[in-house]
């Protein structure tokens, strides 16, 4: 499964106001379709935009993502968020219409649950999501950073959550031991650049099994993994590939 959330300009215009003149249209269509495809969300209007959460089947909900960007009711569309899940969030509605989302426990909860995501977007999908949500008033005004900590990993990731590659094999043998330096991690940039490491160590931490410490003044030893030969041999065997 996965989801998307989307912040649209209104089109429809009258009297030189923007009013959404659709808006009807859309949630009545909405609800009933995606009742049928079992897709889920919310969907909300202020200022002349609209902000829609869908959940369901990938294909499912990328299909549906498209006739939205090609809906001449929407205008300027930007994408928030898209990411596959593993559970919904908003699973009781197909289409849930909210006068506000900042009063409504089901879309903070979604927040919650996204908030290093969420501290992940730029400044123009922030200003964006700030039409709808107060980001300034909440927990998700800052970025999460690594510069000067120490991570370890209390366990090893689901791998039907995240995506196995050997680039996240390698980085968990690093993290399981023993408490590493972030700023070790990005020597060489062994696991890619700073903003794709920061993702990965995101989706750790999302997953709960991320321990972040300040680093003591004193050095930590980095140990290296190991020969790549020797490494990934270890893995085929902990993996049951061999």
């Amino acid at each position: 499964m996965k989801c998307i959330t989307y912040v649209s300009n209104v089109v429809a215009s009258k009297y030189g106001s923007v009013i959404p003149i659709g808006l009807a249209d859309i949630f009545s269509a909405a609800r009933k379709k995606n009742a049928a495809a079992q897709v889920t969300g919310i969907l909300s209007y202020r200022g002349g935009h609209y902000i829609q959460v869908i959940e369901g089947d990938n294909e499912i909900v990328d299909q549906l993502f498209s006739k939205i960007r090609l809906d001449p009711r929407h205008q300027h569309v930007t994408v928030l968020l898209d990411f596959e899940i593993s559970q919904r969030s908003l699973p009781k509605w197909a289409m849930k219409l909210l006068e506000s989302v900042n009063k409504d426990a089901s879309f903070l909860t979604f927040m919650d649950r996204n908030k290093r995501r969420v501290c992940s977007l730029d400044n123009t999908q922030r200003q964006l999501l700030e039409i709808f949500y107060d980001l300034k008033g909440s927990s998700l005004r800052s970025k999460q950073t690594y510069d000067g900590k120490n991570l370890m990993l209390l366990a090893w990731p689901d791998f039907t959550a995240i995506r196995l590659s050997p680039t996240i094999i390698e980085l968990c043998a690093q993290l399981i031991k023993q408490p590493y330096p972030y700023n070790g991690l990005l020597e060489g940039q062994r696991f890619g650049t700073q903003q794709q490491l920061d993702e990965l160590l995101n989706k750790f931490d999302e997953l709960e099994i991320l321990n972040i410490t300040d680093s003591p003044k004193h050095n930590i030893e980095v140990n290296q993994v190991g020969s790549p030969t020797r490494f990934y041999s270890k893995m085929k065997t902990f993996l049951g590939l061999r």
